[in-house]
């Protein structure tokens, strides 16, 4: 079922079950040039940073508040995590890419080039009923990725949304096959904020949105492990093979208990 939705005029697509999802995927014309985000709930496509969350008031009494916060953040991420990283990062873009693969907030949103990793993550956890999941798709061209010489530049100064291909330098960013979303930020006398992907002009018009229904999402989750997208394979570390394994044992408790 396709339809547009009502605020931004992007494309959605109801899925209700792998065959359709990948079906979908098949019909489009510009498979190289796509990737993936999937989320339990449909909520902006903003970096975590940028969402709304208790921060304390003195950060919110500055003009650049938001981003002091940021920097200050990797910054103390920088110290206190020299101990725990197998590869040590060589630039801030590699910096920030660790980070936001342990949960920093950071201005990077993750996506994947990996469209069933995609799904996997978006109904990976049972869904509310009545509710839905979604996976965002983004066709991007090559001039929106971040060049060479961006690299070798701040990320702290993007101020138009970009597509980042990170080194693959943690185990989670190579099973993901992660890519990210660099969103600018806004700085102006009348407002300040990190762009919202959905409402930017440049790449609105690129997006598609498939929902996943929550009674659908269990037989789709099913059939993306028999494909071999799991906790285990995504993870790739000792708790993602720990969290499949009790996923695994419940679904078979669930089977007996029917």
């Amino acid at each position: 079922m396709l339809k547009l939705s009502n605020k931004n005029n992007i494309k959605v697509i109801s899925i209700e079950s792998l065959s359709q999802y990948v079906e979908e995927l098949e019909n489009r014309n510009d498979q190289d040039y796509l990737i993936f985000r999937g989320q339990k709930d449909d909520k902006p496509l903003l970096p975590k940073i940028a969402r709304k969350f208790d921060i304390r008031k003195d950060y919110l009494t500055r003009g650049n508040g938001i981003q002091e916060l940021e920097k200050e953040l990797i910054n103390d991420f920088k110290k206190q995590s020299v101990n725990l990283y197998k590869v040590k990062p060589t630039n801030e873009w590699e910096w920030l890419s660790l980070a936001q693969h342990h949960g920093l907030r950071t201005r990077l949103l993750d996506w994947t080039e990996n469209p069933l990793a995609a799904l996997w993550f978006a109904i990976k956890e049972p869904i509310d009923e009545g509710q839905y999941a979604v996976v965002w798709v983004l066709e991007y061209d090559k001039k929106d990725q971040v060049g060479a010489d961006e690299l070798e530049k701040t990320p702290y100064r993007i101020k138009k949304t970009r597509i980042y291909f990170p080194n693959h330098i943690t185990t989670r960013i190579t099973a993901q096959n992660a890519v990210f979303t660099v969103h600018g930020y806004i700085n102006t006398n009348d407002k300040s904020h990190f762009l919202t992907l959905e409402r930017n002009s440049t790449h609105k018009k690129k997006l598609t949105k498939f929902t996943i229904p929550a009674d659908k999402a269990g037989d789709i989750r099913y059939n993306l492990d028999r494909c071999g997208n799991n906790y285990s394979s995504l993870f790739a570390d000792l708790d993602g093979l720990c969290k499949h394994l009790n996923w695994d044992s419940a679904e078979v408790l669930d089977e007996k208990n029917k």
